[in-house]
């Protein structure tokens, strides 16, 4: 894949070759994953879309870990439970298969905006937001979107570390539009999570969120 092997060592770090060189392109989470899983159940997939090459981990009973090789990012793929698919292969006419774990079989459409019949719930989460031990205040945070059909956007938010995250306020978008939620709160330490699920295209432009500290 992008011209290079790409691999699970044996340390528990996923790596990619850089002329004779290993380079290490996992992070600590994903490392933290890869510790509690059965590798002998792990599998890999590769694949090209639009100018991106990705490399896929599925894992036993947990979301696939994706690699983008364009960016350099990572994301999560699949339900809580796992990404169903056991195998994967390219068909003389191009398309990308996969052979999913209750014997279907699917393809790999950048049009179909569900993963079989259900659909697809984008996530984003950000880093935590703090300013040390001082109480801070969130006045506002909004998100442009651009979708083709209507869309539900909910956003939820974590002041434990993730451990709990409060039930999410819905917004409705639609076309090219701006999101937001107003008075959100005060805090020490928080993260946000806006989740959006749609049958269409979808793109994220950019989030804004307003914070001001509290001196008590």
């Amino acid at each position: 894949m992008d011209h290079t092997p790409f691999w699970l060592g044996e340390d528990g770090i996923v790596y990619r070759a850089q002329g004779y060189q290993p380079v290490r392109i996992s992070t600590h989470a994903l490392e933290r994953v890869l510790s509690d899983v059965d590798w002998a159940q792990i599998r890999a997939l590769t694949y090209a879309e639009q100018g991106h090459a990705f490399y896929c981990l599925i894992l036993p009973g947990r979301p696939a870990w994706c690699f983008d090789a364009a960016t350099g990012l990572w994301h999560e793929r699949g339900a809580e439970d796992g990404w169903a698919v056991s195998c994967s292969a390219v068909a003389p006419w191009g398309e990308r298969l996969l052979g999913g774990d209750d014997g279907r079989l699917f393809v790999l459409d950048r049009d179909h905006h569900r993963d079989g019949t259900a659909l697809v719930r984008r996530e984003a989460i950000s880093a935590p937001f703090h300013d040390g031990d001082r109480l801070m205040a969130c006045s506002r945070l909004h998100a442009d979107l651009k979708t083709d059909a209507p869309a539900d956007a909910a956003l939820s938010w974590s002041d434990d570390g993730g451990a709990t995250w409060r039930a999410p306020s819905l917004r409705r978008a639609e076309g090219r539009r701006r999101v937001q939620w107003h008075a959100l709160g005060s805090f020490r330490e928080r993260a946000f999570r806006l989740a959006v699920t749609a049958d269409c295209a979808l793109s994220l432009y950019s989030a804004h969120i307003e914070l001001e500290a509290r001196t008590r």
